[in-house]
């Protein structure tokens, strides 16, 4: 099996070049062009991989834990240039209700967790990027 991967061995100098451009080339998408399908998926690679796995972040001098997430200023630019509001059939309201419901009962049961700090941070990192895509993707596209 070993075998068929070495020829990719040769282009793992490229990997991390063209992920950089195009990290560059989604957030010229996102910020300059208010493309909201090319802002969705960066928002979701950003939650997944930085926030996820990398667990970094802008730093702010003076909290102990504080620091904004890059994908928490890239939901930021989202909220500000999404589309405006196209009118929807019958299902789409109440599908809204209950997922927002469903959200605040969640915040509900964060309250009521033990250490009440640890549920509120657990709270931020695993249900808040759920809440932001929900509210960014609720619009729509426009293509």
């Amino acid at each position: 099996m070993r075998l068929y991967f070495t020829p990719l061995l040769q282009l793992q100098r490229f990997f991390l070049p063209s992920l950089i451009a195009l990290f560059l080339w989604a957030v010229w998408r996102t910020v300059w062009k208010k493309d909201l399908a090319v802002g969705l998926g960066l928002y979701l690679g950003l939650v997944i991989i930085v926030d996820g796995f990398l667990n970094t972040g802008i730093f702010l001098p003076g909290l102990e834990k504080g620091s904004i997430r890059y994908s928490e200023v890239c939901a930021a630019f989202l909220l500000f240039g999404r589309p405006s509001a196209s009118p929807r059939r019958s299902p789409y309201g109440a599908v809204c209700f209950f997922v927002s419901l469903y959200f605040l009962l969640l915040l509900f049961s964060t309250f009521r967790s033990d250490p009440v700090m640890a549920g509120v941070s657990d709270f931020r990192m695993r249900i808040v990027p759920q809440v932001i895509a929900f509210v960014l993707a609720m619009r729509g596209v426009r293509s």
